[in-house]
């Protein structure tokens, strides 16, 4: 018995994937929701404010000013 583990071999798809970025006009930024997420998923706010820093570095992080207006911040020099 002639036994293969992909017996169909390479299958293609196509795939229209659509990314949201902070540039997008439409953008939601974290700090619109960021109460909710804490209540909802109180762990894993706690580990991604670990693994950022500070649940206010999550928040200045997503934030379009800070990647486009916020002249005085000394971490983008």
């Amino acid at each position: 018995m002639n036994y293969t583990k992909y017996p169909k071999g390479s299958e293609w798809r196509k795939w229209d994937l659509q990314v949201q970025t902070i540039t997008d006009d439409n953008y939601k930024s974290i700090n619109t929701y960021y109460e909710e997420l804490k209540q909802t998923y109180p762990t894993k706010w706690e580990d991604l404010c670990n693994k950022v820093g500070s649940e206010d570095l999550v928040i200045k992080y997503d934030s379009k000013s800070y990647f486009f207006s916020d002249t005085v911040d000394s971490e983008k020099k």
